[in-house]
């Protein structure tokens, strides 16, 4: 690629000096932008600068050594420059561009592994002479080294068509960069292009390293003015031109590299002004936006900014953007106007309030009604008891006393009726009581067969009287964290009411088992039954199986109080039966302790 020509020492000394310049450059480069911030392009840069001041400076170490053999052998370690220049070219291109996935390590070890074997088979001439036909200068080339010559010129040639289509694709600040790196690495390729087709037989060495010269000035213009590798393109394919909401990307310094048009309209800004800017120097009156990108991280939230003395409020979220090696990039962050949301939440908020008012004036009014009630029932109560107090006590010794078998017997309807007042007016006051959300009950751990078993003993003289026979299956312990007074009256009432309704040589069967987190005790009996009717409405206040009957000895509250202590209980409780005359089945379910 050399040869031994005259060259003016001015030319000899620029070359050194753009040489060294591009040393310098590459590990600046490698140095601030991969070191510290993981620019992935930043390492082909690097790289790139490296090879094109190996073959310079040993282009100047041709020119001082006479020798046209060991000019040869400098040659010969040349080429390990331009050989390596058009893959690393390729790479840089894919990386700026943003398509660096594409390469994996596969085609990474064949995109380095096929130069390194022509620069193998160019130190190893000596033995096989299949690259150079002669071992001095001006070297005579063999077809094989117009095979690795072309095949270099294509690894350039691709590099810059990935340049052009970003050159299409992108805007502003990026397009001077592409026509930056372009010019740096087009004026060497069209130097030895017009050599090896035009020069090669006609000047006795390829001139192309001179040609770096140009590439060291053109790259150190493209550091110092227009930040060239420091701000990349590194979410052009996410930001979308047509994006009603406004969009930008910045890089992990912080800098705008990318906006799309309707962010620049929507804040009145420039994208000339901002690519490359700090964000904090773009936002200057959006302490609330900075506030957040400071932060540094994803995040999603609702910030206020003001735009032409008009407040608005963006839905802002920050995603991160990551290479294929994990690095964060940079950010994109998108903000969607919600104003009008806003503004609408707020009406429906002042809705809400004035809702909440009017409920808790409501409220207070029903509330002042059932205390109203409370008093009222309980007034009543005391006023009905306060005449049947003496009444019931007198009228045993009356009844006792009196001789006429007709009075007497008047006066034992009178005492029955008397009671079953003072049963009413205690079972209402009862269930009125649970019926008050500010009823306090004494939970404890409480076990449901002691207090059935209690209820059974209480009752061993009615059974008998009847002949009932009763089957009690509750053998283990079962623990229940309830009100024992209520869970005592539950089961009292219902076992009154399965005497009730069961006939003389009847049974009674009490079940218990546990079903995952609860407890089911059924009461069964083989008294009158219930139809379909009487069992949807078997809870309902004073309602009565046989109407017919207007039996004294039954208020309608005992299985609606049995009802509420379940539910206070949080449990459930329902009937089954099987029809008329077939009997009926209680079941209570109640959490365990």
């Amino acid at each position: 690629m050399s040869g031994l020509v005259e060259i003016p020492l001015v030319l000899s000394v620029l070359s050194f000096i753009f040489g060294c310049l591009m040393v310098s450059l590459a590990f600046y480069t490698w140095k601030k932008h991969w070191i510290k911030r993981h620019i992935q392009a930043a390492k082909s840069t690097a790289a790139l600068m490296l090879f094109a001041s190996f073959w310079l400076f040993n282009f100047i170490l041709q020119i001082f050594i006479r020798d046209p053999v060991a000019n040869y052998h400098i040659e010969q370690i040349t080429y390990f420059g331009p050989l390596f220049i058009g893959p690393t070219w390729v790479l840089l291109a894919l990386q700026w561009t943003g398509k660096d996935k594409w390469m994996t390590k596969n085609k990474m070890i064949l995109l380095y592994g096929v130069p390194l074997l022509f620069y193998a088979l160019i130190v190893t001439n000596d033995l096989h002479g299949l690259i150079f036909l002669n071992k001095k200068i001006p070297l005579e080339y063999s077809e094989l080294w117009w095979i690795i010559t072309s095949y270099a010129y294509f690894l350039i040639l691709f590099g810059v068509l990935l340049l052009v289509r970003g050159f299409i694709l992108l805007r502003h600040v990026y397009r001077k960069q592409a026509i930056i790196l372009l010019t740096g690495t087009l004026t060497p390729l069209f130097v030895n292009i017009f050599y090896n087709i035009y020069f090669i037989k006609f000047i006795p060495f390829d001139f192309t390293p001179l040609s770096f010269v140009v590439t060291g000035v053109v790259y150190y213009w493209g550091f110092s003015s227009f930040k060239l590798i420091e701000i990349v393109p590194v979410a052009r394919d996410a930001v979308f031109e047509d994006m009603d909401d406004p969009v930008f990307v910045l890089d992990s310094e912080g800098r705008i590299v990318d906006a799309n048009p309707s962010f620049l309209k929507t804040f009145g800004l420039e994208e000339s002004k901002i690519i490359g800017e700090k964000f904090e120097d773009v936002f200057v009156n959006q302490k609330e936006i900075i506030n957040h990108l400071k932060k540094e991280k994803d995040l999603r939230d609702e910030v206020p900014v003001k735009i032409d003395d008009k407040k608005f409020v963006y839905d802002m979220q920050i995603s991160s953007l990551v290479d294929k090696h994990g690095n964060t990039t940079g950010h994109l962050v998108s903000l969607r106007d919600i104003t009008k949301r806003k503004e609408m939440e707020e009406k429906l908020r002042d809705l809400n309030i004035d809702l909440e008012l009017k409920v808790r004036e409501r409220t207070a009014e029903i509330e002042k009604l059932l205390k109203q009630k409370d008093d009222f029932i309980w007034q009543l109560s005391h006023d009905l008891k306060s005449p049947l107090t003496p009444i019931i006590g007198l009228l045993p010794t009356i009844i006792n006393e009196e001789k006429d078998p007709k009075l007497k017997e008047l006066l034992i309807v009178l005492e029955r009726n008397a009671n079953y007042m003072k049963d009413l007016i205690t079972k209402t006051l009862e269930f009125e009581r649970l019926g008050s959300p500010n009823v306090n009950l004494s939970f404890e751990d409480t076990d449901i067969s002691d207090v059935v078993e209690d209820i059974l003993l209480n009752k061993k003289t009615i059974f008998s009287d009847k002949e009932i026979n009763i089957e009690n299956n509750m053998t283990d312990k079962l623990i229940v964290n309830a009100d024992k007074m209520q869970l005592n009256e539950l089961f009292d009432n219902l076992l009154t009411n399965a005497i009730k309704y069961t006939p003389d040589k009847g049974k009674i069967k009490i079940d218990a088992k546990k079903e995952k987190d609860y407890v089911v005790v059924s009461v069964s009996d083989t008294g009158i039954g219930l139809d379909k009717e009487q069992v949807e409405h078997i809870f309902d206040e004073f309602y009565k199986v046989d109407q017919s009957r207007h039996e004294l000895d039954s208020s309608g509250l005992g299985l609606p109080i049995c009802k509420r202590i379940v539910e206070k209980h949080k449990g459930e409780i329902w009937a089954e039966s099987p029809g008329k005359g077939k009997g009926t089945t209680f079941y209570v379910r109640l959490p365990i302790a």
